[in-house]
């Protein structure tokens, strides 16, 4: 198959629309939503193909196609752009995507504020992190007093 039956059959798979909607990949796509191209024995995410034809050349090693539409099936060469994967968190922070981050309160209900969260590499509630700490030095302390009880 030539590049123009590659890319024939690549476009064959698309729904497009108008130039400022999202162009919806018809065939396979993966359980994160992504569009599955598969040419001849090659396996290619869809949304990179759409921005290499776009760009006319294959994106480079660490390079990804991201999406400003954020919709993982679109492959509208409009919506999509090149770059790496710091690149694709700080667009997922931005726009608040990112797993945790539109939390208000901790499993127990305390509101996160600057005062009461504490974060390594997830959130923590500073209050629920407390409590469970004395609730262990209490267990250790009766347990030690059991001890001593018993001998």
């Amino acid at each position: 198959m030539s590049n123009a039956a590659r890319e024939t059959a690549f476009w064959s798979r698309v729904q497009r629309g108008g130039p400022d909607e999202c162009w919806e990949w018809q065939a396979y796509r993966n359980g994160k939503g992504y569009g599955i191209f598969y040419h001849r024995k090659d396996k290619s995410i869809a949304s990179r193909v759409a921005l290499e034809l776009r760009l006319g050349r294959p994106l480079m090693d660490g390079m990804l196609a991201l999406h400003t539409c954020d919709n993982p099936s679109c492959c509208n060469p409009s919506h999509l752009w090149e770059g790496d994967h710091t690149a694709n968190m700080r667009d997922a922070s931005q726009k608040g995507r990112l797993y945790g981050q539109k939390l208000t309160h901790c499993r127990k209900g305390h509101r996160y504020t600057a005062e009461t969260e504490y974060r390594r590499r997830w959130r923590e509630c500073i209050i629920c992190r407390r409590e469970g700490n004395r609730a262990s030095w209490r267990r250790c302390r009766a347990a030690k007093e059991q001890t001593n009880a018993d001998q």
